[in-house]
């Protein structure tokens, strides 16, 4: 498949120096089957980087944003991936050490064949960012971009976060809002009420109620709005499947959906295409440098 390109622009006013509350309306808390997560980013392996574009361009505004020059000791990339935001903190921060930790055994495999300096220096850990295998106050940072929106609870993740950082310790952290695919969103519920087509994430009121349980406190808050064009849908869900990201939500239709179906969602997401031909998927993100008091 060619992969389609995103296209490197921001909406207005939505940039990595927009601070404080994001406006987003509360959806309910996301069920994720973990399991699935796993499976699909392991097969997804081989292929993901040659689609990733999105994914590395905010994970490099992400390091660019909230700088670690000021941290020694061991970053903890959660949920690493292929390892791309690990190899460039160490390209960026030669001195320090980092741990990839993911949960799917398949990303990480590919990760270590990675020959190249930085990835040679990464220390790789297959795990669950719900239950780290960490001890108590022994990572200086934390990164994780693209990731936690995975997790079931991600209050559970981030408290797992907080207990690993020492005390002024600091998480970067990236995920898509719920508003993330509206436009493949509405056309499914407008051909098929009975199943949930396209994983859900998290609202910010949520991510802001979890970071508070979490006990991390929000430095600051920003929110990126990217939208990627495709010629058709097939394009689209064809990409989201070599990134991994297939619906894992657990109202999911375990069977076949109907071609009729399946053909209605098609007529009602081509009342989004645009004048240049495509049509749009809209991603929203949500960037966070957080902190671990010291108190």
């Amino acid at each position: 498949m060619r992969a389609v390109q995103v296209v490197r622009r921001m909406d207005e006013g939505e940039n990595l120096e927009s601070e404080g509350r994001l406006e987003q309306k509360p959806e309910g808390v996301v069920q994720v089957d973990k399991s699935r997560v796993a499976s699909s980013f392991g097969r997804a392996a081989e292929r993901y980087d040659s689609v990733a574009y999105l994914q590395r361009l905010v994970a490099d505004q992400l390091l660019e944003w909230a700088q670690l020059s000021d941290v020694t000791g061991l970053v903890l990339d959660v949920g690493c991936g292929t390892g791309y935001v690990a190899k460039q903190v160490l390209r960026d921060y030669p001195a320090l050490a980092c741990l990839g930790l993911d949960i799917a055994e398949g990303m990480l495999q590919y990760a270590q064949r990675d020959q190249s300096n930085d990835a040679g220096k990464v220390h790789w850990l297959c795990a669950d960012a719900e239950r780290l295998p960490l001890a108590d106050s022994s990572i200086a940072a934390a990164v994780s971009n693209f990731a936690l929106q995975w997790c079931p609870n991600l209050s559970n993740a981030l408290t797992e976060v907080f207990r690993v950082l020492v005390p002024g310790g600091r998480l970067l952290m990236t995920l898509p809002a719920h508003d993330t695919l509206r436009e493949l969103k509405e056309s499914w519920r407008r051909a098929d009420t009975s199943y949930s087509h396209v994983n859900e994430f998290p609202d910010e009121e949520r991510v802001l109620r979890d970071i508070a349980a979490g006990g991390l406190r929000v430095r600051r808050a920003a929110r990126i709005s990217r939208c990627a064009y495709y010629p058709s849908v097939v394009d689209l869900t064809m990409e989201l499947k070599t990134l991994g990201a297939q619906n894992a939500t657990l109202g999911r239709n375990r069977a076949m959906t109907s071609k009729r179906r399946y053909q209605d969602m098609l007529a009602h997401y081509e009342r989004f295409r645009c004048a240049n031909g495509k049509l749009p998927a809209t991603w929203r993100i949500l960037a966070f440098e957080l902190e671990k008091p010291r108190d």
